[in-house]
């Protein structure tokens, strides 16, 4: 039954891609001119070149301008294989494809450590290397020999279709590949990755006055003030959440630029008490990791799988130009055509880069050879040109453009998925969900510390929870709780101390290997992934606790109908309410069967009625025996809602006890509650 399930998926993700592909065949085969037919030839190749870039950039957020490295070494693969060892480029195309992958892996070990506009910039040496090496060694033209005798073993077909024919064949496979990956368990993480860049896993403090940070997902350059004031407790956190559009107005300038992966310009405010209680954190996934995804892996794997595509496609281009040159194979124009069909078509789709391919490549094609003798490169002009246009008109391309559109012209036509039936029972946990109270110690802190140079943000804290505890973390702002949660789930180093986990020392782990382990997080910023729907949303954070799509899909419904979302589960996360991002929050971090749930100020931003419904839904998850432990200011919520208090100032554990003890204690009293609470006390 799976494999007929799997065979009927893949027949529907093939079949726009080959019906398109049999259409493009047949308008190939009514060209006569073999000029034209070289024009068509060169869209589906630049098509693939495309995709392949799309692949680590669009669907990773993460801006390549260097893929002619890839592209260059399969072209080079083919050419010297071909001129030195007479091998047919039917092997040689593969083995170009290979060359790609092992150039992807070697690139992204070391580039993955870079972010934002030094990737690019590294991404964009690696081509210029390759360039001036090549040079070097001598290949600086490399003919294919002529075999006119043996035509179909050395792809030299006297009929210039043929090779329109092969190209197509080549675009079909990417396109495929391209559809399978967008609705993979892969290619969801590696939206998820890009759609929550707003900071890094876990640098050190700035010490400058603002820092720029380029984002491709967000659609803004973000200024970050950091103040002595800020400073307090850490650096600063980039906002870029939905939440943050509500915030106070940031007191220095913001400047907005288009972005390639995101329908709304965020103008990100940061005002003192969001920067105080989180790091710097410059263009990364924590929500991603929190959700138990392997970022670097999985980018990893994105590189290599989109290197391959590159290099297979270079070894077909030796093959249609018969002289490879260093510029040819890895200048400037092979990076950028791969970086402007798929701008200008629609980034993270696979039908932007055919779109842009479709238009630029003929119109760039024709223009040279009409032109080029009286405007020498024309193409780049054509290429600008179309940038400046998409940033203008179509921020994310043409085909999000046209399909937003029409979503807008007929709303009721727009596909949701179907709402997922389960047992009456809604409110119940799964049952390996759920864990029994016993009493003994699910973690254990002992002597934590972290301090942001002569800052100490968390000072020798010490505490432990009990299996199916509520623990409510309070204290003022500035006092390290956020930072507490940091350490706690790994997206901080601590600088000394022991975290025990089930009688594991989790400190030095990576927040995706924590939360495998059974810790889930919600962040004091809510962090959907703006651009999914709310079930693609809790699916994403299933995965941990998963094996299969099937077993994802069936935890995240679960997850689903207990936060109360059922209803919602088509709608897209960037035009949910406050409480509707809180309660995907929770979904999502239910989804994992997390046994121990950090609570970052849930209630934040909630009305009266909305807190009750959180309360209650909280009261509901911890009455099923799963350890939750919350940091909320909401005390008149708090003191309902925990079985115990830890308190928290200037980083250091100043009071713990019930509720009743803590609120009467004078020294807490003094730090948090303030003296009208001494007075009612």
């Amino acid at each position: 039954m799976e494999k007929a399930s799997a065979g009927h998926n893949l027949m529907n993700r093939a079949l726009g891609p080959l019906l398109f592909c049999l259409a493009f065949a047949l308008f190939a085969t009514f060209v006569r001119s073999s000029y034209y037919q070289l024009v068509l030839t060169l869209v589906a190749i630049w098509a693939v070149m495309g995709l392949s870039w799309n692949i680590l950039s669009g669907y990773t957020g993460l801006i390549s301008f260097g893929h002619a490295a890839f592209f260059g070494l399969g072209a080079y693969a083919v050419a010297i294989s071909f001129s030195f060892y007479d091998l047919t480029p039917w092997i040689g195309i593969p083995l170009a494809g290979l060359i790609g992958a092992v150039a992807g892996l070697l690139v992204g070990l070391p580039t993955f450590r870079l972010r934002g506009h030094y990737f690019a910039l590294a991404m964009l040496a690696y081509p210029l290397a390759l360039l001036y090496t090549f040079e070097w060694l001598g290949f600086q033209e490399v003919s294919l020999p002529m075999k006119r005798d043996e035509p179909t073993r050395y792809l030299q077909f006297s009929d210039p279709r043929i090779y329109t024919f092969i190209a197509i064949v080549f675009l079909f496979l990417a396109m495929v590949i391209t559809r399978m990956l967008e609705e993979s368990r892969f290619g969801r993480s590696l939206v998820a990755i890009k759609q929550n860049e707003p900071a890094a896993e876990a640098a050190a403090p700035c010490r400058v006055c603002t820092i720029s940070l380029p984002c491709w997902s967000s659609r803004v350059i973000r200024p970050v003030p950091l103040s002595s004031n800020n400073a307090r407790n850490s650096s600063v956190r980039a906002l870029s959440e939905p939440a943050a559009e509500a915030a106070a107005p940031c007191r220095v300038c913001t400047i907005s630029l288009p972005c390639w992966s995101s329908r709304v310009i965020r103008p990100v405010p940061l005002s003192s008490n969001n920067a105080r209680n989180s790091s710097v954190r410059a263009l990364s996934e924590p929500a991603a990791e929190a959700a138990g995804i392997d970022a670097w892996r999985c980018k990893l794997l994105a590189i290599i799988l989109s290197g391959a595509i590159a290099g297979a496609i270079g070894g077909f281009y030796a093959v249609i130009l018969l002289i490879v040159t260093p510029p040819t194979a890895f200048g400037m124009l092979a990076s950028a055509q791969a970086l402007v069909v798929t701008l200008f078509g629609g980034i993270g789709t696979v039908w932007g880069p055919v779109i842009g391919s479709l238009f630029l490549i003929p119109v760039g094609e024709i223009l040279h050879a009409k032109l080029g003798n009286v405007l020498p490169g024309i193409q780049g002009v054509v290429f600008g040109v179309a940038v400046i246009a998409a940033i203008l008109l179509a921020p994310e391309g043409i085909y999000w453009r046209v399909r937003d559109a029409w979503r807008a012209r007929h709303p009721g036509k727009t596909s949701a998925p179907p709402r997922p039936k389960f047992s009456e029972n809604v409110l119940a946990l799964p049952a390996n969900l759920v864990t029994k109270r016993d009493g003994g110690i699910i973690l254990d802190v002992q002597g934590l510390s972290k301090a942001f140079g002569g800052l100490k943000a968390v000072q020798n804290v010490n505490f432990s929870v009990e299996r199916g505890e509520l623990v409510g973390i309070i204290g003022p702002n500035g006092a390290g709780k956020t930072t507490l949660f940091n350490l706690l789930n790994g997206f901080l180093p601590a600088d000394e101390g022991k975290i025990t986990f089930e009688d594991r020392n989790i400190v030095g782990m990576r927040p995706n290997a924590i939360c495998h382990l059974g810790i889930g997080r919600t962040f004091q910023i809510v962090r959907p992934f703006p651009r999914m729907t709310v079930f693609d949303n809790i699916v994403t954070g299933a995965y941990p606790a998963s094996r299969t799509k099937q077993e994802a899909e069936f935890l995240a419904a679960q997850a689903i109908d207990l936060v109360g979302l059922a209803d919602d589960a088509g709608l897209i996360a960037s035009g949910l309410t406050s409480k509707q991002l809180r309660l995907l929050e929770l979904g999502r971090a239910l989804a994992g069967k997390p046994k121990l749930l950090l609570l970052d100020e849930t209630l934040a931003g909630l009305g009266a009625q909305e807190v009750e419904e959180i309360l209650a839904l909280i009261k509901r998850i911890a009455a099923t025996g799963v350890t939750i432990v919350i940091i909320e200011h909401t005390m008149h919520a708090m003191v309902r809602l925990a079985e115990r208090f830890i308190v928290l100032d200037h980083g250091a554990v100043v009071a713990t006890g019930s509720p009743r003890e803590v609120t009467q204690n004078p020294s807490v009293i003094e730090a948090y509650l303030g003296k009208k609470w001494r007075a009612r006390a």
